[in-house]
């Protein structure tokens, strides 16, 4: 029987490093990515990359689950709807009317005062954020210039636990060249939700 097994998925099907077999009955099949070593299946530690513009990072803070309960061999292949556990955050810089110049496109983007680390249950896929972490900055991947029905923006995305910041704090953060500018604002990050910010720019980077 699989117990924390790693699969690899080729393009068309998942193959484990060892021969896995049914036992009788039916069984409760969990799925979830990406892989690690379980200390605990109730509260594995668990946490969300600081720099999520380095290749790879974002990917794996993206924490998904799945589960299908009482499947047999007769039944065939199973079928796992992976879940988003996390939050996701998308940042839209755009031009306001009197914004001079292109777009900031090499810009960096930090996500502030949020907490990076958290519990997670296999069991049942849910997210819990750290109690003890401390509050970090997260550095937001970079997708370039995008086109929307309102114009063009350049876009950044960042993968989030799960948590409330009840008050106002130093949100996001955006660097261009020698500008900067410093958004407050309160969030509820819920589990499985994404959420689009747009900032709109009317001081020009190039000034």
């Amino acid at each position: 029987r699989a117990n924390n097994e790693a699969l690899l998925f080729d393009g068309a099907s998942w193959a484990p490093e060892r021969t896995i077999y049914w036992g009788e009955g039916k069984s409760d099949v969990y799925a979830y990515y990406p892989y690690m070593e379980v200390e605990d299946v109730d509260e594995q530690p668990f946490s969300v990359a600081l720099d999520q513009d380095v290749e790879g990072a974002y990917e794996v803070s993206d924490l998904l689950w799945a589960k299908a309960e009482g499947v047999a061999q007769a039944d065939g292949a199973v079928s796992l709807a992976m879940n988003h556990s996390m939050s996701r955050l998308v940042v839209r810089i755009m031009a306001g009317e009197e914004y001079i110049g292109s777009l900031p496109k090499d810009a960096t983007v930090h996500l502030h005062s949020t907490v990076t680390d958290a519990h997670i249950s296999l069991a049942n896929g849910s997210v819990v954020k750290d109690p003890y972490g401390g509050a970090h900055s997260i550095k937001m991947r970079n997708l370039g210039i995008r086109t929307f029905a309102e114009g063009e923006a350049v876009v950044y995305e960042a993968i989030v636990v799960p948590q409330m910041l009840e008050t106002s704090v130093p949100l996001l953060e955006i660097n261009s060249k020698s500008v900067s500018y410093l958004l407050e604002d309160m969030f509820n990050f819920r589990p499985g939700v994404s959420y689009t910010y747009t900032a709109v720019l009317n001081t020009s980077t190039t000034a």
